[in-house]
């Protein structure tokens, strides 16, 4: 007779973003996907309802350049084939980047032609 661990849903907690305050359009954040459970889970990582990365792992790290305001929704699932998938999400705000604009300026010194 062998032992075995016993088998756990696999959960998954709501995803960490970094920068915490706002995430700036043309610039990159870190998503941390976190999952729970025995067998180990496949966690996927979707922004915006695109498939970003998928693994098997409990800890999952995916850093994203040029974000664009349409990356504001980022979810991660778990499954191990235990119970139902589970998913978490959060919603985040980007930030367009400041822009410094001018007028078209001409100068002119008294007597020039």
């Amino acid at each position: 007779m062998a032992w075995t661990d016993p088998a756990y849903e696999a959960v998954v907690e709501v995803p960490t973003i970094h920068p915490m305050n706002i995430v700036l359009e043309g610039g990159s954040m870190t998503v941390i996907c976190v999952a729970m459970g025995t067998p180990m889970p496949t966690v996927s990582l979707y922004i915006s309802g695109v498939l970003i990365r998928q693994e098997k792992t409990r800890h999952m790290v995916a850093v994203l350049s040029n974000v664009t305001r349409s990356m504001n929704h980022i979810t991660c699932y778990a499954n191990n084939g235990y119970g139902q998938t589970s998913e978490a999400f959060k919603r985040i705000i980007i930030g367009r980047r400041p822009s410094i604009t001018g007028s078209l300026i001409t100068m002119a010194t008294l007597g020039d032609d």
